[in-house]
């Protein structure tokens, strides 16, 4: 989660990304940019790898994280107007909506995705092996390397590099079972991405600088439909499903993985908090301090996201039992009589 974190706080040092090969500061923060990519393409990754085994998807869950969603919105929405902020239009609106805008993409994304992981699931037990690599080949080549490539490629969207994760790593688990439980092999392949990104990162920003058909910006290369990025992500989950460890510390820190995005990535937060901290320290190594003001970003958020957790997160969850359970029939009921009403 902290390289998420660590992403989100470059955007406020004002740099012009798309020139990342201007200087080797520039270059360094540029890395630092793709690493919340990276942390993404994990999360899609290991959610992917328990959801293809999963039968159904659970109602409270995802309105567990709707609300969690809503509430740290509302939460400091009420916060800001009362500290006399004076908030945009753009991001009232955001605020009161942070899930179908742009203001928690990731969360909007992850819930869509979350509750059609039982489609998807039907779709790729419908398939035999050849069909689902066939498909998983098309997915790549559209929607992983040509949508890094060029702008718009096959009006790639994050919902689609959701689902094309989710198709890769379910072919992964289904069929290649040796490699996945092989951690060497794992290990060469995650280098390898490793090095081909860092090494190809200055020139595929040279050729988008140079070429006006692969865009004006190097947003697409850092992606997290990236090839290279999705095979990082990948291994790492193969390399780390060997090693055999337990502290209840870290599972409770790996706990609030969602909530710690949903905090410091607020829009109010990023937008009229964060910035204004940033700017008012002075610092000589831009580099050093990005990583400091991350870190510092990253335990603030966490121990928010404690205290939620242990305070509110329980009662929260009953209620969402609670609601799931009997909105469920009533549901079910509609469903029933608009099938009625409109049967042949």
């Amino acid at each position: 989660m902290f390289i998420i974190v660590l992403d989100h706080m470059c955007h406020f040092f004002g740099m012009d990304y798309s020139s990342c090969t201007a200087s080797v500061t520039a270059y360094v923060m540029y890395i630092f940019v793709s690493f919340g990519q990276i942390g993404n393409a994990i999360f899609i990754v290991c959610s992917s790898w328990f959801l293809v085994d999963s039968k159904k998807a659970k109602p409270e869950k995802a309105l567990g994280i709707a609300l969690d969603t809503w509430f740290f919105a509302y939460l400091f929405l009420l916060i800001f107007l009362i500290s006399g902020i004076d908030i945009s239009f753009k991001g009232l609106v955001q605020s009161l909506v942070p899930i179908t805008t742009s203001a928690n993409w990731f969360v909007g994304n992850y819930l869509l995705f979350y509750l059609s992981h039982p489609l998807l699931n039907k779709v790729i037990s419908s398939l035999n092996r050849k069909q689902h690599f066939v498909v998983s080949i098309v997915l790549i080549y559209a929607y992983s390397i040509a949508a890094t490539l060029f702008d718009n490629a096959f009006q790639y969207s994050n919902a689609i590099g959701f689902a094309l994760i989710y198709f890769i790593v379910a072919y992964v688990k289904l069929y290649m079972p040796k490699f996945a439980d092989n951690i060497k092999i794992n290990r060469i392949l995650f280098w390898c991405a490793v090095i081909l990104f860092l090494g190809l990162t200055p020139i595929m920003n040279t050729i988008e600088l140079k070429i006006a058909s692969f865009g004006d910006n190097t947003t697409h290369w850092v992606g997290f439909q990236n090839p290279l990025i999705i095979v990082m992500a990948i291994t790492l989950l193969n390399i780390f499903r060997g090693k055999k460890f337990r502290s209840k510390a870290v599972n409770t820190v790996a706990s609030t993985t969602l909530l710690i995005y949903i905090i410091h990535g607020n829009t109010l937060v990023k937008t009229y908090f964060l910035p204004v901290v940033y700017s008012s320290f002075t610092y000589n190594n831009v580099i050093l301090f990005t990583i400091v003001f991350a870190a510092a970003v990253f335990i603030s958020s966490l121990l928010i996201a404690l205290l939620y957790k242990f305070t509110l997160k329980k009662p929260i969850g009953k209620f969402c039992a609670w609601f799931c359970e009997r909105a469920g029939k009533v549901c079910n009921k509609i469903i029933d009589f608009c099938i009625e009403k409109t049967s042949g």
